[in-house]
């Protein structure tokens, strides 16, 4: 056989080969390149959301720890024994005076049968303390009432002076505080 043509030959095999079995494992390898290069896009794309989601996720604990502290300002129920103590504890305990007398009533407004209450409107709650202490007492009082979470209005506030006896070095007064809080 001629050498020429065993060559020319030998190159058309090749070249078939090359053609028919190499180039398309070659092809197949081009198209899984791209397909890992679109998979690893959209790892990092899921990454990222998962990433937003974690700060979502901060953001809603944060925003439930907001709502309990506004549940404790503006409740969603008027809660007379939970006023109850918590004046007792305002008055007594923290603000060192005697509480006499405490009433908690809730204000019912009037409502006719062709309005309805909204949701949204704030209710309240009148509070009538009756206490004993010195002026100062009732003034670390208010500051505490001021600094309470929950949202609180003096109305009025009356006294009344006890007679000065000789053993006693400060004056006690008798005070009457009317407040209001709210709910919704």
């Amino acid at each position: 056989m001629n050498p020429k043509l065993l060559i020319l030959l030998l190159i058309i095999v090749l070249v078939s080969v090359w053609q028919f079995f190499i180039s398309p494992i070659f092809d197949s390898i081009d198209v899984l390149k791209k397909e890992i290069v679109s998979q690893e896009k959209d790892i990092t794309s899921k990454k990222a959301d998962i990433d937003k989601i974690k700060s979502f996720e901060g953001q809603l604990e944060n925003l439930k720890e907001e709502r309990k502290k506004m549940e404790v300002a503006l409740p969603s129920e008027a809660k007379i024994e939970e006023l109850m103590i918590e004046f007792e504890a305002l008055v007594t305990k923290k603000g060192g005076m005697a509480l006499n007398t405490i009433n908690i009533t809730p204000i019912k407004r009037n409502i006719s049968k062709n309005q309805e209450l909204e949701d949204s409107e704030m209710q309240y709650v009148a509070i009538k303390l009756s206490v004993q202490g010195s002026y100062d007492a009732l003034k670390r009082v208010l500051v505490l009432i001021q600094k309470d979470l929950r949202l609180m209005d003096i109305q009025k506030i009356s006294f009344s002076a006890r007679p000065k006896e000789k053993s006693e070095e400060l004056s006690i007064y008798d005070f009457s505080i009317d407040l209001q809080t709210y709910y919704y």
